[in-house]
């Protein structure tokens, strides 16, 4: 998924590509590796240039280029929308996706279990919700945050001692009590409630947003991020700096960040894009200080760095000497 058409961001897509069609090719797959792609629209016409100007084929994998339709068309290259016979490629397809009427995209939606056919079906609920609106960088360019959550209708854990007391073997009816449907006994003499052989609460389901490079995040991104878990949010720069960089440059103070991720009551704000020059640990102090001391709710805040690995929890999340603590 990319938020937005910025070199450093999408010129090292054809080529990625490229090595997952070496890798399909090597694995000898009776059929093509399907890849998706999502992003602004514009992205299609830049990966079909790409291949066809440097004579590249689609041989072994099957690209599948899902653009957002509407939203800020000033944001967007007259270009972009364009369809061009010559940049035509065997294995790119193009697809789009349209704009919901609250100014959001929907990506996927997650099979939830609402039905005890649903319960009988599979264990869990499966996918997750996808969802996407745009914030704001730089003029004449649209760009993307996503959120990502799990489906709602978590499974809860069962205590067998108390299912076999209620005389219910293990097997497929402990499927049913986990997602909140009654069933009858072995014997059939009785139902038995879910409450009566289940333990704790529902698991939240958690989420992430990830929002890309912007100085200002509109309300129906704002809207999609309530509650998360972790929002990514950009920091290049401090309210203490000046200058066209910090007027004219598309980006936000480590400060806005953190108003953003109290506004929407997200538990954790990971920042990235640090700084606009060289980052020192005392520029990563500033950076964390100017956050933490504009958030007034219970927002944690941490510095994102390359590799960096953060594992969800469905407890609460907290960090212990500048990194992760977990226990899930």
């Amino acid at each position: 998924m990319f938020t937005h058409m910025h070199g450093d961001h999408i010129f090292g897509l054809p080529g990625m590509l490229l090595s997952l069609q070496i890798s399909a090719k090597v694995s000898k797959q009776p059929q093509r590796r399907t890849v998706q792609v999502y992003g602004p629209v514009g992205i299609y016409n830049y990966i079909a240039s790409s291949l066809s100007l440097t004579s590249c084929e689609l041989s072994y994998l099957s690209v599948q280029v899902y653009e957002l339709l509407g939203g800020s068309r000033r944001m967007q290259h007259p270009g972009a929308t364009r369809t061009y016979s010559e940049f035509r490629h065997r294995g790119l397809q193009r697809r789009t996706i349209p704009q919901n009427a609250d100014g959001t995209w929907t990506i996927a939606k997650a099979a939830e279990i609402e039905t005890e056919e649903d319960a009988k079906a599979r264990d869990a609920p499966q996918g997750e919700y996808i969802y996407a609106a745009e914030v704001h960088h730089v003029p004449k360019l649209q760009c993307f945050g996503y959120v990502f959550r799990e489906p709602y209708t978590q499974p809860r854990s069962i205590d067998k001692e108390k299912a076999l007391a209620a005389g219910i073997r293990p097997g497929r009816k402990y499927k049913l009590l986990k997602n909140g449907f009654p069933v009858m006994s072995d014997d059939g003499s009785r139902q038995v409630e879910p409450d009566e052989v289940l333990v704790g609460e529902r698991p939240p389901s958690r989420s992430a947003a990830f929002l890309g490079d912007c100085f200002h995040v509109p309300s129906p991104m704002r809207a999609l991020c309530e509650n998360v878990d972790v929002m990514v949010h950009e920091a290049t720069f401090l309210e203490s700096d000046t200058g066209d960089k910090i007027d004219n440059g598309g980006h936000s103070t480590a400060a806005a960040a953190a108003k953003v991720a109290d506004a929407v009551r997200a538990k954790c704000l990971l920042l990235n894009h640090i700084g606009s020059g060289p980052v020192t640990r005392a520029a990563e102090m500033a950076i964390m200080d100017e956050a933490e001391s504009a958030i007034s709710g219970r927002t944690m805040v941490q510095l994102a760095y390359d590799h960096l690995e953060l594992q969800l929890p469905r407890t609460e999340l907290t960090f212990e000497n500048g990194k992760p603590k977990v226990d899930v």
